[in-house]
């Protein structure tokens, strides 16, 4: 019974994804937001920031909000506001805010990276030297704690990948 409930939670969330499809289908884009105005905006590679001509209702992105909370066994209403979540099928991480933290509901989608580097990725391209690499390979291996920091979308989460893949 419990996994036909989440099958027809999965066929409606791709019914409720619908207006998005051809964005999170897009290799080229790498994150979709939706502003409170109801304007679906994207970061594309080569391109930037850019308004689509996509328009979710309050009611459209409620709906998808739930849904996706309800795949991931959670809730998002008044009391519990934001939503941090994976979009089941895309696997692209999603970030939710419904009222009463905003006027409307809004979120942003981050789509997987579809290329993985590693760390020898980095050294080969000059980003970072030999010696540091060795000193986050060796404090990965002695399980030691390791900070990362940057703006949005600098590489935070691809460098993480790279740095503990080493140890796979």
């Amino acid at each position: 019974m419990e996994n036909l409930t989440n099958q027809r939670r999965i066929a409606s969330l791709h019914s409720a994804v619908a207006p998005l499809r051809h964005l999170l289908e897009n290799d080229s884009v790498t994150e979709i937001m939706l502003n409170a105005d109801g304007r679906v905006w994207i970061d594309e590679i080569g391109c930037g920031m850019s308004c689509t001509d996509v328009v979710m209702s309050t009611e459209e992105a409620e709906r998808m909000i739930r849904l996706v909370a309800a795949t991931s066994n959670t809730e998002i209403n008044e009391r519990n506001p934001s939503l941090a979540a994976k979009l089941p099928g895309w696997g692209a991480r999603l970030q939710a805010s419904v009222p009463p933290i905003v006027d409307r509901p809004v979120f942003a989608l981050r789509k997987p990276a579809r290329m993985v580097f590693t760390l020898d990725d980095y050294v080969q391209r000059g980003i970072i030297s030999p010696e540091p690499a060795r000193l986050l390979e060796l404090a990965v291996k002695s399980r030691k704690n390791i900070l990362i920091g940057g703006g949005t979308a600098s590489g935070k989460t691809t460098f993480a990948n790279a740095v503990i893949g080493k140890q796979e």
